[in-house]
Order: structure tokens, then C-alpha cells, then sequence
């Protein structure tokens, strides 16, 4: 079973991407009856990837990073040698073909 780690400072966030790995964020909310859904799917996730999470609500560490392109909830940035893919929705068929790079 895998790990979502939350990510609370632009700090981490930064130096998560700096690590050139496949990284994954779930951006939630703790209201979010899908998120929490997907995180219970993504657990089950194996892949060669890490998995973290982002609460769209915490302040101030929203203000530091884009999150004005998140358009619906559950979202998921996938990072891949630095280039951001996004899935919306908590389909996790699609979160998986994307971090597979299909």
C-alpha cells in the first residue's frame, strides 16, 4: 500500500520537484467526499512514483504556487522530468495511464 504524504510549505513543494522523479499531488479539499475517495484508491496505487497531497485550503501555501488552474476537485498534478500533466475527476484508470506516460 502506498504513502500520501502532505506537502505544507512552497519549500517541499520545491524541493520535491527539484528531486527529478515521477512525483504525484493530490490537490483536496477535507470537505471532498471524492477526494477522499480517491485517496483511498490512490493507496492501493503501486507504481515506481511517490504520491503526495495538497490541502487547496491551507494558507499561505496556496498563494505561493498556481493553484488557479485547478478547475474542479479531486486534481491531480503528475510531474515527470520537471513537465506537469493534470488530471481532473477521480478516475483513477486515467491517473494511472498518465503516470505510466500513456
Amino acid at each position: 500500500m502506498s504513502s500520501i504524504t502532505p506537502i505544507k510549505s512552497l519549500d517541499e513543494f520545491q524541493k520535491i520537484l527539484n528531486e527529478k522523479k515521477t512525483v504525484v499531488f493530490k490537490i483536496y479539499t477535507p470537505w471532498c467526499t471524492k477526494c477522499k475517495h480517491l485517496e483511498s484508491r490512490l493507496k492501493e496505487v503501486k507504481l515506481p512514483c511517490t504520491f503526495y497531497k495538497i490541502n487547496i485550503d491551507s494558507k499561505p501555501f496556496v498563494d505561493d504556487v498556481r493553484f488557479d488552474i485547478v478547475s474542479d476537485l479531486p486534481c491531480v498534478w503528475i510531474y515527470r522530468d520537471g513537465v506537469r500533466q493534470i488530471v481532473t475527476g477521480s478516475d483513477v484508470s486515467s491517473i494511472i495511464n498518465k503516470i505510466k506516460g500513456h
